[in-house]
């Protein structure tokens, strides 16, 4: 495969990133001020649970296409969980990604902050019953312990000095990036070289192919998951063992 040919990484990585992006800053402009008194100000968080949604799909991509260039360990990539055959997906957390690319020498740990805002809202909610310090009754306001609850408590919607200037600075140099790095590690020669092995697998295959005319779409799913388990393997798994021994 020629550079002609080989696909930016860049391109690849703002392809999925870029319009998450895109969508934070309309949400992010519909923001009337950084005022809790404005109701508006909850566009904030929204955009930003976009934009994460968007980093960590990225990132996503970044180590499945890691994996094929064998920089990063299946069993990693998938937290030991078994995926259905020709199937590729990254199993992290978003924290789980910043810190491997980290190990890996890309440090990107600079959005770590915002992660950790966005699981707080998503997922803080407690009850609490117990001991509280207030203020006893009366003329002389002394500290009092005293036992309350049960009570519910939850975050409520945050505010951050983040604008859109912001996020589209974060998006542009995280794509800017990711893409050198992943340039870096040649992945699109492990694409190449699986995209030539899978047209080395035959066409109509049978008895698969025979059964296919008249199944039911669940029938369908079943035969090309047998294909694929007999053909490509999990994690591509023939595919890439035919590659290496060539």
């Amino acid at each position: 495969m020629t550079p002609k040919d080989m696909l930016a990484s860049r391109d690849v990585i703002g392809s999925i990133l870029l319009p998450h992006a895109d969508l934070a800053v309309d949400l992010m402009n519909m923001m009337g001020s950084r005022s809790t008194g404005d109701p508006a100000h909850r566009f904030q968080i929204a955009a930003l649970i976009v934009f994460l949604s968007g980093v960590d799909k990225a990132l996503s991509l970044a180590l499945q296409l890691m994996y094929l260039a064998d920089r990063v360990e299946w069993r990693w990539l998938t937290r030991g969980h078994k995926l259905k055959p020709g199937v590729i997906e990254c199993r992290q957390g978003l924290t789980a990604k910043l810190n491997k690319l980290h190990s890996l020498g890309l440090d990107l740990t600079d959005l770590q902050w915002i992660v950790d805002l966005r699981n707080e809202y998503i997922h803080t909610c407690s009850i609490y019953a117990g001991y509280r310090v207030g203020i006893g009754d009366g003329d002389t306001s002394q500290f009092i312990l005293r036992a309350s609850g049960p009570e519910v408590s939850f975050l409520r919607e945050p505010l951050t000095a983040l604008g859109p200037t912001e996020i589209q600075t974060y998006a542009e140099h995280l794509t800017e990036r990711l893409g050198k790095f992943l340039d870096g590690i040649k992945w699109q020669v492990a694409w190449a070289l699986l995209q030539e092995q899978q047209s080395h697998l035959p066409v109509n295959p049978e008895p698969e192919y025979s059964q296919i005319a008249d199944a039911s779409p669940e029938k369908i799913y079943s035969l090309t998951g047998t294909l694929n388990e007999r053909y490509v393997g999990e994690g591509l798994r023939w595919l890439r063992e035919r590659k290496q021994k060539e």
